[in-house]
């Protein structure tokens, strides 16, 4: 499987320089083995991109304040902390498909409360463990005051078997997602559109998913966001015996770069962080026993 370096720079530094050198022997090889660690503990998180993206970032906005005395712990610590806090957004406030033609309603709507952001230093948060004292801590806690959050969804899904062959096993689906709030609510995207297309004929099925995010912030505050994005996934399998398939699947077709907006003051928003993580496809055998 070929794919992208997934641990960029802020921004990518050049190769020859200080920066470039410590990134590239301290953190870039400890990247499988993160990927591979987010998997096995968060197989729900579809986005580990973004949990990785955002990792690295920290990291090296760390390093150029020195804070990083061990890349490797810093890695593992922040990731966990970033899917966890994904996971914990997503089951706070659920959204569930509606039924086919169903149109769009509102199919949550809860009182929360808005997140106070804490900083502290490794000494105060560890109470006296010299293991992370050179590193900073950042945590969230619940403030007094209610907000409301809402979401909603339509899908609609259709199967075209009405069709004559060679059409007869087309099938389609698309969705919208709305999510809005009273406060500004981070790495929550406020509009989202996915569409799919699918083919199925005898022993071959081919897929094809589209999905769009509307730019989402990544602070409360709203002065950091992750610009809007579109992803096309492409994909199938042929069964070549009864236990025996052949599988292929092309992620990241369109190659969109990943887009960190940041606004300071009363300057606009300017750009502090661009990558491309390159198309990535698979081919393979898969067999049941």
């Amino acid at each position: 499987m070929a794919q992208g370096n997934a641990c960029p720079a802020h921004p990518v530094p050049p190769p020859d320089s200080e920066l470039g050198q410590w990134f590239a022997a301290r953190v870039q090889p400890h990247e499988p083995m993160l990927r591979a660690w987010l998997r096995s503990r968060f197989k729900s998180e579809t986005d580990l991109d973004d949990v990785v993206q955002e990792t690295c970032f920290r990291l090296l906005r760390a390093r150029e304040r020195g804070e990083v005395a061990s890349p490797k712990a810093f890695l593992f610590a922040v990731a966990r902390n970033l899917a966890l806090d994904r996971f914990r957004h997503r089951e706070i406030v659920p959204t569930e498909p509606l039924a086919e033609s169903d149109g769009l309603a509102v199919l949550e709507e809860s009182r929360g409360t808005p997140e106070i952001v804490a900083h502290n230093s490794g000494a105060e948060f560890t109470a006296g463990d010299p293991t992370y004292e050179g590193y900073p801590f950042i945590t969230t806690a619940q403030s007094a005051s209610n907000v409301r959050v809402r979401g909603m969804e339509f899908e609609y899904s259709q199967s075209l078997s009405f069709l004559p062959q060679p059409f007869k096993g087309l099938g389609v689906r698309t969705s919208y997602t709305r999510n809005y709030a009273q406060v500004t609510l981070a790495n929550r995207s406020p509009h989202l559109v996915s569409a799919g297309l699918n083919y199925a004929s005898g022993r071959t099925n081919v897929y094809a998913n589209l999905n769009w995010a509307e730019s989402r912030p990544i602070n409360a505050a709203g002065t950091q966001y992750q610009r809007h994005r579109l992803n096309l996934d492409l994909g199938g399998s042929v069964r070549l015996a009864p236990r025996l398939n052949a599988f292929f699947s092309v992620r990241n077709v369109l190659n969109e770069p990943f887009i960190r907006m940041e606004k300071v003051g009363s300057n606009p928003a300017a750009a502090q962080f661009f990558q491309k993580f390159g198309i990535i496809p698979t081919i393979g055998m898969k067999t049941t026993f």
